[in-house]
């Protein structure tokens, strides 16, 4: 399985993971949307028919036959097989404690860096937004954003190049991931 291949089947298996963690999981499977150049950064190329053949067989054996829709947003159905697949997959422990301290409806900014405190990781204020921050863990190939509206914290998790397209330069441009 090629790097891009294999970093697209973690973000699908995580997204999964985390959806049960969130809100448990449906029967009959489960649709997941991803804009179309997030696929591409992760896969690190085109998502193409070869590309589609290769995840697909690559996940066939634990997530089933993927079966892929729309052009932008992608659309990927995980199907049942998929879903009790990710039932049985113990979820990082940073994963496990962000969904927990997300789903907290009094969460706030000191909170998540609470969080960040217990794992080796980067930060900076988001550009233009004093009451948001950027978080990247060592070895994790994705960044954390954090943003604070009037008390209601969200968080979005993006890969490097999407980041870049979204705010027009990498966190840490002088940081080796």
């Amino acid at each position: 399985m090629s790097n891009g291949i294999a970093s697209l089947y973690r973000h699908i298996l995580f997204t999964v993971v985390e959806w049960r963690l969130k809100l448990g999981l449906p029967k009959g499977g489960l649709w997941l949307n991803y804009p179309r150049s997030e696929v591409e950064d992760l896969l690190g190329g085109p998502f193409d028919e070869e590309a589609k053949a290769a995840l697909s067989e690559a996940a066939r054996s634990t997530l089933g036959e993927l079966v892929w829709a729309g052009e932008e947003p992608l659309r990927v159905f995980v199907p049942e097989e998929g879903v009790r697949y990710a039932e049985g997959v113990e979820p990082d422990p940073f994963v496990a404690r962000l969904i927990a301290l997300s789903c907290d409806p009094d969460l706030t900014m000191e909170g998540v860096e609470a969080l960040f405190a217990d794992f080796p990781h980067t930060t900076s204020p988001l550009p233009d937004d004093e009451d948001a921050r950027v978080y990247h863990l060592e070895g994790d190939d994705l960044v954390y954003v954090f943003d604070d509206h009037d008390g209601l914290v969200e968080y979005h998790r993006l890969t490097l190049d999407h980041y870049e397209r979204l705010y027009g330069s990498r966190p840490w441009s002088s940081h080796p991931f």
